[in-house]
């Protein structure tokens, strides 16, 4: 069984997927909702310092995992992700920052697709359900 890190800008249906995948599988996978990737995105995204030494003991945590854990990217195209931004009081004046972190997300996973395994999932136009039954038919068919 491999480890499932669910990975992506706010309001791209992380969440939302999730709870599907979960409902759909019976919680048989262990999954986590952010971790390493984001600590990256929102370090760079916030200006924060990290020091080598801290990114040195990431990447190989994050190498140690790499055959348990599978990274889910969660995406939607930029058009979408701004109606759910706009839609949402809570993340309106987020505009600009969330669309950033979209993007620094996009460039990360670029770095590390020969690295680790990575599943992209795009939630512009196919509902939760039917999304979560794709990533599942992912997972079997690996």
């Amino acid at each position: 069984m491999k480890f499932l890190i669910f990975e992506g800008a706010d309001r791209v249906g992380k969440t939302t997927l999730i709870h599907e995948f979960q409902k759909l599988t019976n919680y048989k996978y262990l999954i986590a909702d952010r971790l390493f990737v984001s600590q990256l995105v929102y370090e760079k995204l916030f200006n924060r310092i990290i020091s080598l030494k801290d990114y040195t003991e990431l990447y190989t945590n994050m190498l140690k995992l790499k055959n348990f854990m599978i990274f889910v990217h969660v995406d939607c195209s930029e058009e979408k992700l701004k109606q759910r931004i706009l839609s949402d009081k809570t993340h309106k004046n987020q505009l600009q920052e969330i669309l950033q972190a979209k993007k620094l997300f996009t460039e990360t996973f670029e770095q590390f697709k020969e690295t680790f395994e990575i599943i992209h999932i795009d939630t512009t136009k196919t509902s939760s359900e039917q999304l979560a039954k794709e990533l599942l038919n992912k997972l079997e068919s690996r």
